[in-house]
């Protein structure tokens, strides 16, 4: 269990500090969830037009 959550620092370290440019909102958190960590801080950000999209 330790080796294994070891490894997996190893590449979230690889992951930080990099901007990931994602098509969709539903897309960017999925991609969001699936390298983050049970304790990690997840921060998506877009313009004000991409609302335009979503707002039904």
């Amino acid at each position: 269990m330790v080796k294994r959550k070891i490894e997996w620092l190893k590449d979230a370290d690889r992951l930080s500090g990099k901007v990931h440019k994602i098509d969709t909102i539903e897309n960017s958190i999925k991609f969001a969830l699936k390298i983050s960590g049970r304790n990690d801080i997840i921060c998506i950000t877009g313009s004000i037009t991409n609302l335009e999209n979503i707002v039904k």
